[in-house]
């Protein structure tokens, strides 16, 4: 197994609380880890970009807050680690040499950041601006419209 560590600082009163960005690996994955604490169950990851059965690809998220609040996270230094475990050569159609254990490979970009890559961004409003009212609404208008129809027409007679 390894282990591709890098470190980041975290302070609760920054305005940047995500970690996100991507990282593409060659291995077999394990998991990602915060101070040595599996965070998969406050990680935001997408699915694999690649159609390679070698290679993988992904865009990656976590909320600082979230892991502060769970105690995972210190003020100050941190450390994220992505483990892999190596595949053989043979899956790979490559060849077995002695002292040879396995490909493995990792590359990243993550960065702290304001946002959430992944906030879904509303759809834009209709042509002509505005929300289209309710069926009902239309309704009881339509009815509003012809019963002042009808009672000026009672009140010409």
């Amino acid at each position: 197994m390894y282990a591709f560590v890098t470190g980041f600082n975290y302070n609760p009163s920054e305005v940047y609380q995500y970690l996100n960005g991507w990282f593409s690996e060659i291995g077999d994955f394990i998991g990602i880890f915060v101070n040595g604490i599996d965070v998969s169950s406050y990680l935001t990851l997408s699915q694999d970009f690649l159609s390679s059965n070698l290679m993988s690809s992904y865009d990656i998220e976590l909320n600082l807050s979230e892991l502060a609040n769970a105690g995972i996270l210190k003020n100050g230094n941190n450390n994220i680690a992505f483990v892999l475990d190596t595949i053989l050569p043979e899956y790979s159609g490559g060849t077995y040499y002695d002292g040879n254990d396995g490909l493995v490979a990792f590359t990243a970009g993550l960065q702290k950041n304001t946002d959430s890559i992944f906030v879904v961004i509303p759809p834009p409003p209709p042509p002509g601006g505005g929300d289209t009212p309710e069926p009902a609404t239309l309704l009881i208008f339509g009815i509003g419209l012809a019963g002042l129809g009808i009672r000026r027409k009672l009140m010409s007679k």
